[in-house]
């Protein structure tokens, strides 16, 4: 998603009854913010809640589509997105395809389909070892592996537990 020519991040969220945008995207990019019409409070599933006392104008574009959507001012931790939630799926009758993970709309006449973000992979150094008489194996030291798995990222490694002999090796 484009707000002002830089790249932002857009959850869409059937399940969300609001449309909201992170106070800290708002005073990031120098949106204003002006009261809510009707206060309220958006409580989480383990009983904390959240006031919501504003909401914002976030002009929002993607492929053809620009608008400016009302969006309800949430702090949100660290996260500077925007999700749009059921107002906007309903306004612009919206379908989402859960298989595809797609959803469509029609703006202006033109058909427009989002597509998810592919999630930015991180490049390992992988080390080369080819005994004698094996296919060519990839290893990674276990302190490679274990930032691998800090980091979420999911992969199959084989990993060398003795660097001084290829005879124990585990594959994870």
């Amino acid at each position: 998603m484009k707000i002002d020519d830089k790249n932002y991040k857009i959850i869409v969220d059937s399940g969300s009854c609001i449309n909201t945008v992170s106070s800290k995207l708002v005073s990031m990019i120098g949106l204003e913010a002006v009261p809510h019409l009707c206060p309220y409070k958006v409580s989480w599933v383990n009983t904390t809640s959240i006031e919501v006392n504003e909401r914002c104008l976030v002009p929002v574009q993607f492929a053809t589509y620009k608008d400016k959507i009302w969006c309800d001012v949430l702090a949100m931790s660290t996260m500077r997105h925007v999700i749009l939630g059921r107002p906007w799926l309903f306004d612009l009758d919206v379908t989402l395809r859960e298989k595809s993970n797609t959803c469509t709309f029609t703006y202006e006449g033109q058909r427009i389909k989002l597509i998810p973000s592919q999630p930015k992979t991180r490049i390992v150094e992988k080390r080369s070892v080819t005994p004698q008489g094996q296919k060519r194996l990839n290893l990674i030291s276990p302190r490679e592996s274990k930032r691998e798995v800090v980091h979420g990222n999911r992969s199959r490694h084989l990993i060398n537990l003795s660097p001084r002999t290829q005879q124990h090796t585990r594959v994870c």
